[in-house]
């Protein structure tokens, strides 16, 4: 059985005046990104709070390489990826969700660790959504400090 958008007024307008919606599937939201005569594409509402904003947030240092190809760095690398939107929700949470894999990662690091809190939408529920994206260098206690 196929599952309906369940469409909500949103607090916008559109240009011409009317009333703007949002779509909501599965605790998800939705706006629309483009319409033509006979069709709408909607796009998860967080999506694109993400798609305009800054995305790599840090990195411990670039990699570097001598000319024999071995790394000039000791340091073990971390980077870090989320968008500013990501952190403040981050901050302004009072509970933090952490998860890890060893089975994924990039080359060169050895664990692939997220960061998600809750955020309470009123009467659409509580999601948790992932706020940040780092790439861990080993499985050493001190790296986690």
């Amino acid at each position: 059985m196929a599952q309906m958008l369940e469409l909500i007024p949103s607090s916008r307008k559109k240009k011409n005046g009317e009333i703007a919606y949002k779509g909501v599937l599965n605790h998800i939201i939705y706006v629309d990104e483009r319409r033509s005569a006979d069709r709408i594409t909607w796009v998860c509402e967080e999506k694109r709070k993400y798609t305009e904003q800054r995305f790599l947030q840090f990195n411990t240092n670039e990699a570097e390489y001598d000319e024999d190809g071995k790394r000039v760095y000791d340091e073990p690398r971390i980077v870090m990826f989320g968008t500013a939107n990501g952190l403040k929700i981050l901050h302004e949470s009072q509970d933090w969700f952490c998860n890890g894999t060893f089975d994924m990662t990039s080359k060169g690091f050895s664990q692939y660790y997220t960061i998600h809190c809750q955020i309470n939408k009123g009467e659409l529920g509580v999601y948790t959504l992932p706020c940040l994206f780092i790439l861990m260098p080993n499985r050493q206690t001190c790296t986690y400090i």
